[in-house]
This record gives C-alpha cells, structure tokens and sequence, in this order.
C-alpha cells in the first residue's frame, strides 16, 4: 500500500513540475529588437553600420532577430568583435570591437588601410580616420598582392612595427613611406622636413639608431635635411638642406 502511494505522490509531482515549466514558458518575457544601441565604435558611425546590417528604419529592425543582427555587424570589415545584449525586452545594445587603423597604403588598385591585426582593408572615406602615415607603392600590383605576406607589405609592416615600438612619438612625426622597385625604403618626417634612406629594412636596430638621432640632435636644432641615411653600419650620414 505504502508503494502505491510512493508512485501516486511521484506522477503528482512530476505533473506538478511540468505544470509549472508550461506556465513559466507561457510568461517569461517575450524579447524582441524594436531599439538598437550601438556604442564604442570610434572609427565606423553608426549609420554606416545600420546601412550595412540593413536597417534603414524601426520596420526593418523589427524584421531581424538579435542572432542577425550580430552577424552582419561582425562581417563589417573594420570590426575585430561584436557582443550584444537585450537591456530590456524590446532594446538590443551592441558592443562594439574596432580593428586599430595603422598606416595607409596608395597603390595603382586603390588605397588601402593596414590595420595592426595585419588585414588590409579598402579605405572607406566615410569612416573616422586621421593622421595615417602613407605608404606608396610605385610598382603595379595585382589583387593577389593585397596579403600582408606579401614581400612589399610585409616589409612596410614590419619598419612600421619598428619605429611604433621604439619611439611613438617619432613614428607620428613619420608622414610618408616609398619603396622603389629595388625594395629600397624611402621615408619621410613631417617636421621637420627630411628624407630617411632605411635600405631594404628599417630594423630594430636602425629604428634604435633614428631614434637617439630624433631626440639628441633633431629635436634640439632648427636644422632641416635633404636626407639621413641609415644604411650604413653603427652610424648615420646626413647631409643639410643646402649644406654637405
């Protein structure tokens, strides 16, 4: 008898709990995306990512789920990551994660922006950009060319990489950067007005010997230069703008 009533009191209970899930199933928040809020993207504004997602007003947001709208956001080349949250149940907050811009490359297919992620991406003019160095490549590419393991980017990256790394602030006094057909490098300061022979390479060590220079003798003169060469071991040749 104490059986039976065992078993009868289990199939109550499980009745009971399943009960209880349909009726929290029934009730829990129905959550859908009438508001989108799209914050840290420093570099790409928010109307360039609604036109890219598709949204161009309140009916086309509602026709997407949170899912979606996540994947499109995070096929957008300028974005490394993408999170999303529901602050309540109607308004969808997506975080955003920018790539980090690094120098600007001009070439015959158009110009690009290599990021420090190592991508090269198509310039969008109407993204916040600002204050890039330039890297022109004289030479015609292919689109095959467009990797970062191409030899010319490849080697562009790293000198970039290297000045960054050494002196920060020299590297924002770097406007511009050539390379010959020979693969010599060929840079540019801003200010003051100047040439850098680097060879094949700005290295570290190169980078190393530019930097002492900036700090010890250009920063404490008025004098400008028609170049610095580098290319020469544990020293610097420099000749003055109108002087030897």
């Amino acid at each position: 008898m104490r059986r039976i009533w065992i078993y009868i009191f289990s199939i109550l209970f499980v009745a009971f709990i399943s009960y209880l899930a349909i009726l929290a199933k029934k009730y829990e928040p129905k959550y859908r995306v009438e508001n989108l809020v799209i914050i840290n993207n420093h570099i790409i504004p928010t109307e360039v990512l609604l036109e890219f997602i598709k949204v161009t007003d309140k009916e086309t947001l509602k026709g997407l789920t949170a899912d979606v709208i996540l994947d499109r956001i995070e096929k957008y080349p300028y974005v490394k990551k993408v999170e999303g949250v529901f602050v309540d149940t109607i308004t969808y907050k997506v975080m955003i994660e920018e790539v980090t811009p690094f120098f600007m490359a001009v070439t015959n297919l158009g110009k690009f922006i290599v990021t420090r992620e190592r991508k090269i991406l198509p310039e969008d003019t109407r993204l916040r950009i600002l204050d890039l160095p330039v890297f022109t490549v004289s030479r015609n590419l292919d689109r095959a060319d467009l990797n970062i393991d191409n030899k010319i980017f490849s080697t562009s990256f790293k000198s970039f990489e290297n000045i960054y790394e050494v002196d920060r602030a020299l590297f924002g006094m770097i406007s511009e950067m050539n390379i010959d057909d020979q693969n010599n490098l060929s840079l540019y300061l801003s200010q003051p007005r100047g040439k850098i022979i680097a060879g094949n390479e700005l290295d570290k060590l190169r980078s190393l010997h530019l930097s002492e220079f900036w700090k010890q003798v250009i920063l404490n003169s008025s004098d400008e230069y028609e170049y610095i060469d580098l290319r020469f071991l544990d020293q610097i040749v420099v000749k003055k703008l109108n002087n030897s």
